[in-house]
């Protein structure tokens, strides 16, 4: 028999009703071990899901177009702010000044013509072979540098400088300004195709037999007249926005510059007359004082 003594309060000996205590509560924790493991796998999954859905998040939009797509897009959000923001009476002045200014250049452009053939025809211009004799046996240039300089002034580089001015300006709320860089470029190169129509003036074919020389007319030089207007109204725009005359100045030399370089390029590869040259510079002076007047009459009337 079991001394009653050594029984508890259950009935059970206390030895043995300890030990299932004990083992009760093992059983126990073994059941929490148990259910916090399973937590954790459940925060594992969700963890992954979570990590899942990030990626897919980030994929989304990395899938949801080319980033210069999306700049470009704000460009012209930005530019059409810009535009919304100006009165009617602005846009009007400024087209009506532009209007006149294109009717102005093309009358100069016919009008150089009219003057050059004539000029020729007399013989004004014989001392142009000499010139480009000399400057081909001059070593001071060479052709190779010729080519260089005359980048400057190529279509190519001026549609890239054209384009990120006019971007900078939309980007900057300055519609008239983008529109005017985009005209200075596309007008004046309008301007002398309408010339070329006018006299098909050879090109000159004295250095390397007119090698580099082009098979359309002569007379005048688009890239004088191209880089004449681009530069100068990147000029033109960033002199009004300066207060320094020293800056001023800087920016008006550095366009001058170019377009001297430009001209040289053109004549030591032996692709124009200099009067092309000249012609073409006066033709881009013509079509840039019509874009700075337009701006400058806009501006006013914006007060």
């Amino acid at each position: 028999m079991t001394d009653p003594g050594a029984l508890g309060e259950a009935g059970l000996p206390r030895g043995e009703g300890a030990g299932a205590g004990y083992g009760g509560h093992e059983a126990a924790g073994d059941g929490c071990g148990r259910h916090e493991g399973a937590g954790n796998r459940r925060g594992r999954h969700e963890g992954a899901g979570n990590d899942r859905g990030v990626h897919a998040a980030d994929g989304g939009k990395s899938r949801s177009g080319w980033v210069a797509a999306r700049v470009m897009g704000d460009v012209v959000a930005r530019f059409r702010e810009g535009a919304a923001e100006l009165p009617g009476n602005v846009w009007r002045r400024w087209g009506a000044t532009l209007a006149a200014g294109c009717v102005v250049a093309v009358g100069v452009a016919i009008g150089l013509v009219v003057a050059g053939r004539h000029l020729d025809g007399d013989g004004a211009f014989a001392w142009e072979s000499d010139f480009l004799r000399a400057l081909d046996a001059s070593p001071l240039l060479s052709f190779s540098v010729g080519v260089w300089i005359q980048t400057l002034g190529t279509d190519i580089t001026l549609a890239i400088v054209s384009a990120f001015a006019a971007g900078v300006a939309a980007w900057d709320r300055r519609p008239l300004h983008a529109i005017s860089i985009v005209l200075a470029f596309v007008g004046s190169d309008l301007i002398v195709r309408f010339a070329w129509l006018l006299w098909d003036r050879p090109r000159p074919d004295l250095i390397l037999d007119g090698a580099a020389a082009p098979g359309f007319a002569s007379f005048p030089s688009g890239h004088a007249a191209e880089s004449t207007a681009v530069y100068g109204i990147l000029a033109f725009i960033w002199a009004r926005s300066s207060t320094s005359s020293a800056e001023r100045v800087t920016a008006a030399g550095l366009a001058a510059t170019a377009v001297l370089l430009v001209g040289l390029g053109r004549l030591r590869m032996g692709v124009h007359w200099p009067t092309d040259i000249l012609a073409g510079a006066l033709l881009g002076l013509a079509w840039l004082a019509t874009l700075a007047i337009a701006l400058s009459r806009a501006a006013r009337a914006a007060k």
